[in-house]
């Protein structure tokens, strides 16, 4: 397996991300990640097996970067607003093998109960 990790790449795609905690005490903050818009899971070349149905955003979060340590306190229904003013709903956070923290959100959407 070839793991493709290169800072410096993907440093471009990095914008920041406004952070603010659903549960109390409702913490804030800012972080840099890529930001892209779409659903790009899938199990096979048919539909998404179990996908987020609403406006599917993903939020890859370099955990390595200096500015991102904050990161790791997102939690599902928390909320991040981008700087175009898209506000996004978290719906999933996973820890990837190459050190990105990956947050599947929707736009526009109440986090699941």
């Amino acid at each position: 397996m070839i793991k493709f990790v290169n800072e410096k790449a993907l440093a471009p795609m990095l914008r920041p991300v406004k952070w603010i905690e659903d549960a109390a005490p409702h913490r804030c903050g800012t972080f840099a990640a890529q930001v892209l818009q779409g659903e790009s899971q899938s199990q096979g070349a048919g539909p998404t097996v179990s996908g987020v149905l609403a406006d599917p955003w993903t939020v890859r979060v370099p955990a390595a970067h200096p500015q991102n340590a904050l990161a790791a306190y997102v939690k599902t229904g928390d909320e991040l607003t981008l700087a175009a003013g898209v506000v996004l709903s978290v719906q999933q956070v996973t820890r990837a093998m190459d050190g990105y923290l990956v947050m599947r959100c929707t736009a526009n959407e109440r986090a699941p109960n």
